[in-house]
């Protein structure tokens, strides 16, 4: 499985760093390949767009939308990809 993780901003708290951290280190054993697509605009409907945009000449199973100040775990992550 290839999921691509949108996010857009060009910074993030501390505690969205954690989170990201913990679940790269977790996606190996769940058999999960991935890729970010990042970028940064001040107008939040305009980055998302220019992000979307790429993420579709891409080929993957699934893509999510991180923003950068959500706080998630790992059970939080599982449990929605447990909904596709």
């Amino acid at each position: 499985m290839k999921i691509i993780f949108c996010i857009p901003g060009s910074s993030m708290s501390k505690n969205f760093f954690r989170c990201w951290s913990e679940l790269l280190k977790e996606l190996p054993s769940m058999d999960i390949e991935w890729e970010l697509i990042t970028e940064y605009y001040p107008y939040v409907h305009i980055v998302r767009d220019k992000i979307v945009k790429r993420a579709l000449k891409k080929d993957y199973d699934y893509l999510m939308w991180l923003d950068n100040d959500i706080d998630f775990t790992i059970e939080d992550f599982k449990q929605l990809l447990s909904h596709s």
